[in-house]
């Protein structure tokens, strides 16, 4: 009997890389995002910290593709 070549340990190992890889590009776009708007924002907030974002609301704008400058433009331009 010939058993399959699988290494099911190596395939989640692939899986969760993948997923830490995702999370570490959603954790720096995020920390981008908060750049922009401290950076673009500076004489209308006094202080925006990290988590007084609502990143819930701004997860669809990452998903979307779009840059971190973008997303602050898109969301900005529906609250003016």
């Amino acid at each position: 009997m010939v058993e399959p070549i699988f290494n099911s340990d190596l395939s989640m190992s692939a899986a969760s890389s993948e997923r830490a890889d995702s999370h570490e590009h959603w954790q720096a776009w995020q920390h981008e995002v908060l750049t922009v708007i401290r950076t673009d924002f500076r004489n209308l907030l006094d202080a925006v910290e990290f988590d007084d974002i609502d990143w819930e609301a701004w997860r669809p704008l990452y998903e979307q593709g779009c840059s971190p400058r973008e997303a602050v433009r898109n969301a900005f331009g529906r609250v003016a």
